[in-house]
């Protein structure tokens, strides 16, 4: 009997432009490495988290870590839209140096890394025994969890000007998703008092998932990003988030749209941000 079943998914969404980012951020790319070959006689050449292993890559920004949360490799980070050949690791030589937008972004990717990873483990723990490391570590899941070499924060967020992606065409509307993660690496706790819209478009956008309330160290939370309207509306937005907490000034997190009809890339996508 022939099986046509298949663990994969289609990608004829993005092929079509009618991808709305439902459900979670799924328009990122992770690549997975391992250096380690074996050597006939049941060891392998070289230890879990020598070489950098997990690459995660959304709009303008690459991360790369190691499978091990204590390896001294250094982490990478680069924004690839105006450092192409990645001269300038934006974590700096160990990480105590990089700017709070940085650090945010760094938090973001590795959330990512750390959802697919969870997504992808399926029954037999793929990616959280560590028989599927040949023994070492904790499991890739619990190692990338643990891993953090730059500095830590009592608030970060992953954007200040958020890339909305170009929306899909559902019914007679255009719709499009996005994620927001605030987050808090410090000892104690973080007091989010209110997550609001803002701008004469805010009609036009819908606040979900975490609005308010306290986020623990070593965690974070997502606020769900949606656009809901026309063409012309999306490509016109005014619209911004305002993020009150217990750790100083507000917040304010621009939304940043596509400004025609061509899909959403990098050249879109802003370079400069600043907390």
């Amino acid at each position: 009997k022939i099986n046509d079943r298949s663990d994969g998914m289609s990608l004829r969404r993005f092929i079509d432009d009618n991808n709305s980012n439902n459900a979670y951020d799924n328009e990122f790319v992770v690549s997975e490495m391992d250096n380690r070959n074996p050597t006939g006689d049941g060891r392998l050449t070289d230890k879990l988290g020598s070489k950098p292993n997990f690459m995660v890559v959304k709009n303008n920004w690459k991360l790369m870590i190691p499978k091990s949360a204590s390896s001294n490799k250094r982490d990478q980070m680069y924004n690839i839209a105006i450092d192409p050949f990645e001269m300038n690791n934006l974590l700096g030589h160990n990480g105590a140096s990089a700017s709070k937008e940085n650090v945010g972004k760094a938090e973001h990717l590795k959330v990512l890394l750390h959802e697919w990873l969870e997504r992808m483990n399926g029954n037999k723990g793929l990616y959280s025994n560590p028989v599927f490391n040949a023994g070492e570590g904790h499991g890739d899941i619990a190692e990338v969890e643990s891993r953090r070499t730059w500095r830590r924060l009592p608030i970060w967020v992953s954007d200040m000007i958020l890339p909305m992606g170009k929306p899909a065409h559902v019914g007679s509307l255009y719709v499009r998703n996005e994620y927001l993660y605030i987050g808090r690496t410090t000892h104690g706790n973080l007091s989010v008092n209110s997550i609001v819209l803002e701008g004469t478009d805010s009609h036009l956008i819908k606040l979900s998932g975490f609005l308010a309330g306290s986020i623990k160290t070593e965690t974070h939370k997502r606020v769900i990003v949606t656009f809901q309207g026309s063409h012309d509306d999306f490509a016109t937005l005014d619209a911004r988030i305002r993020v009150s907490h217990s750790e100083g000034k507000d917040i304010i997190i621009e939304l940043h749209t596509c400004h025609n009809s061509r899909s959403c890339n990098d050249e879109d996508d802003p370079v400069g941000v600043s907390l």
